[in-house]
C-alpha cells in the first residue's frame, strides 16, 4: 500500500497516474477531490494533514486494514 498526500493537485495527480498500477494508493486530499474514475486501486481519503486528532483517526483506521 503507498500513500500519497497531495494527491488531488497537478503533480499528485501525475504521480497518481503513474503508481496506481504498482500497488493500491490511498491518495490523501484536502480541499479537491480526487477525480480517479479511470483509476483502479484508489482509495481517496480527505485529511487535514496539520491536524493531530485527524491523521491519529487516519492512522487507526487504515492500521488494521
Amino acid at each position: 500500500m503507498i500513500i500519497l498526500t497531495g494527491a488531488s493537485g497537478g503533480l499528485g495527480q501525475e504521480i497518481l497516474s503513474s503508481i496506481a498500477n504498482l500497488d493500491s494508493v490511498i491518495a490523501i486530499y484536502y480541499q479537491n477531490p480526487i477525480v480517479s474514475s479511470k483509476l483502479k486501486n484508489i482509495i481517496p481519503y480527505k485529511l487535514d494533514i496539520t491536524c493531530e486528532k485527524s491523521v491519529n483517526n487516519f492512522v487507526h483506521e487504515f492500521k488494521t486494514k
